[in-house]
């Protein structure tokens, strides 16, 4: 509105001075033509429609949620690190098969969006080489002043490093997703800006812009209160935009969006670290030894049963850890336990309950094979962390025995534990997760708790009254392993 009046006040004051003139030529002559001169009349506002402009982000009229991430998915919180807390709502949520769309309680906690957020927005009929996109070939391409596309950070006009290319699960233009990846991740709690420019389609021309957002960068009046309600923040997006060196009258599309805080990210980790820890205090967990197993040296003609090359013992057991999950056993499925009233922070569930972990260790024969006498090296612990859906029993024995033969090679002691909601144990809720997104929270909440879990573990290899105070862990009553602080 402000570029229209401002276009309108020079034609006002023009008018009124011809007026002027006119009137005193008149009173010089006696007489004469008293017309008076009007300026010229405000064109009518157009009609657009943007419906479920409740919800949706109206820059793309076929995709509610596109581009995304977008400032329109969130909204105004004191409350928030970065004074917005994310706002999505469920109606405009993908759904499932059976029309279960995915619930957005847990994205709604975030005050922005992730800092390694692909970025996604649709333009039919982009030709990727004639507009002359940033590829993941020539990254540099993507910090040029006339690159297409641009992603800046609001604050100091700073381009980001990306890349851009089309979605290659399907070729149909209306399904198509422009991608936009970052090659470094965005800063925390910082605002930024997408703009596309200059847009050509295989045979060089240029596309025309989606039309709500014409009618904004073009300062053309509607009849759309949603479309109205946007002017003022687009304005600044253009604004920042200009000073960045991206003319206005290029753009194909442009809207901005905010990176969650530091704070929002790691606070419900690190608040059950310094909890769980605070409780423990300068003790070592409580843990009990299970499983004890001694292996013989292989024989010339190879390793039967009960032998091993590169291991003498194993050994198994449990630890407790202060569980803040919402059941007892922290199983799969399992989300944060939050206390009434609800500040965010996990909880310990009824305030005392203790998860029981399983860890996994294994010594090598470069450090012992005779436990009745002192270790003939004192290996170096070391946690050992599986990958997706694997176990900490790959301690024992790693892919391929490589864990084993590293150990038995530079005198280390891999121990092991399941990562919760990352392990086999995992794998049938990830199948019903699979099949109803909302059900994802659970991962990451017992991941978080899976982690706290490692750290207890690493306590009882590095406290004397840990692993190594367990007969299991010594050779003629020395620890094998450094359990020194």
């Amino acid at each position: 509105m402000s570029h229209i009046l401002g276009r309108l006040f020079p034609a006002l004051f023009v008018a009124a001075a011809l007026g002027a003139c006119s009137n005193n030529n008149n009173n010089n002559n006696g007489g004469g033509d008293d017309t008076v001169v009007e300026p010229p009349p405000t064109p009518a506002p157009i009609s657009i429609e943007t419906p479920n402009a409740d919800r949706c982000e109206i820059l793309d009229s076929d995709n509610c949620m596109f581009p995304w991430p977008s400032s329109v998915f969130t909204v105004a919180d004191d409350e928030m690190v970065t004074g917005v807390r994310v706002n999505l709502n469920q109606l405009s949520m993908p759904a499932n098969k059976q029309g279960v769309q995915v619930d957005t309680a847990e994205w709604n906690r975030n005050d922005g969006f992730s800092p390694s957020q692909m970025i996604l927005a649709q333009v039919p009929g982009v030709d990727l080489e004639q507009t002359g996109v940033p590829p993941i070939t020539d990254l540099e391409q993507s910090l040029s002043p006339d690159s297409p596309v641009v992603v800046i950070r609001a604050s100091t006009g700073e381009q980001h490093l990306i890349f851009a290319e089309l979605d290659a699960n399907t070729d149909e233009p209306s399904e198509q997703a422009f991608i936009i990846r970052p090659m470094v991740q965005f800063e925390r709690g910082e605002r930024y800006i997408v703009a596309l420019r200059n847009m050509r389609d295989a045979s060089g021309e240029l596309l025309e812009a989606p039309e709500v957002f014409r009618a904004l960068r073009d300062d053309t009046l509607t009849d759309n209160d949603a479309i109205e309600a946007r002017r003022e923040s687009m304005e600044d997006i253009f604004s920042i935009l200009e000073d960045a060196g991206v003319d206005r009258d290029e753009l194909y599309l442009a809207w901005d969006f905010n990176i969650a805080s530091v704070e929002n990210i790691t606070e419900r980790i690190l608040h059950i670290r310094d909890d769980a820890f605070g409780s423990l205090g300068a003790a070592a967990p409580g843990f009990t030894v299970t499983e004890v197993v001694d292996l013989a040296p292989c024989s010339e003609s190879g390793c039967g049963e009960g032998q091993d090359q590169y291991k003498s013992r194993t050994i198994v057991g449990t630890f407790e850890v202060p569980n803040y999950l919402n059941s007892d056993s922290g199983a799969p499925g399992s989300t944060f336990f939050y206390d009434t009233p609800d500040d965010g922070l996990p909880d310990r569930l009824n305030g005392d309950n203790m998860f029981t972990a399983r860890f996994y260790c294994s010594v090598a024969r470069s450090v012992a094979e005779d436990f009745g006498v002192p270790p003939k090296a004192i290996a170096r612990p070391s946690l050992y962390g599986h990958g997706l859906l694997g176990s900490g029993s790959e301690a024992l024995r790693g892919t391929g025995a490589n864990v084993n033969i590293m150990a038995n090679s530079h005198q280390m002691m891999f121990c092991g534990t399941d990562w919760t909601g990352f392990s086999s144990e995992d794998v049938g809720y990830a199948v019903q997760a699979l099949q109803d997104f909302s059900q994802l929270q659970a991962f990451f909440d017992r991941q978080q708790q899976g982690l706290l879990n490692f750290m207890y573990l690493a306590r009882l290899l590095k406290h004397e009254d840990g692993l190594g105070s367990d007969p299991a862990f010594q050779a003629g009553g020395i620890p094998v392993f450094d359990n020194s602080t």
